[in-house]
């Protein structure tokens, strides 16, 4: 299990690493299962974040009201915000020589306006 999260997390953090991101530095990694009580609205703006990128849950989660399709950058209140499939899904698609996934995140987190 946590050898699992550390696979994704170097998955992830190599996803990042080619927009010039760097996963410790630039980003907040946030387990949802591990903070389900999050006060987003508010950790959103005390952070002053840019950009969110959910993976694999619903908005509704994280009380966004407005229209996210998926791989779909939007832009609302000056934060960008982009829904992909879950990670662990991605990731394993990738180790069997899948690329659809992959494809769709990559294109989708090239469009981040990253300052």
């Amino acid at each position: 299990e946590e050898t699992e999260q550390e696979e994704l997390l170097t998955f992830l953090a190599k996803v990042f690493q080619a927009i010039q991101v760097d996963l410790n530095q630039d980003t907040y990694y946030i387990n949802h299962q591990e903070q389900p009580d999050l006060n987003w609205p508010h950790f959103l703006q005390k952070n002053k974040v840019q950009s969110v990128v959910i993976f694999g849950l619903l908005p509704e989660v994280f009380g966004i009201r407005f229209a996210l399709p998926p791989y779909t950058l939007i832009e609302h209140q000056n934060i960008q915000y982009l829904r992909v499939d879950d990670l662990t899904a991605i990731y394993e698609e990738r180790q069997n020589g899948g690329k659809k996934m992959s494809g769709l995140l990559w294109r989708a987190i090239q469009q981040l306006k990253i300052d």
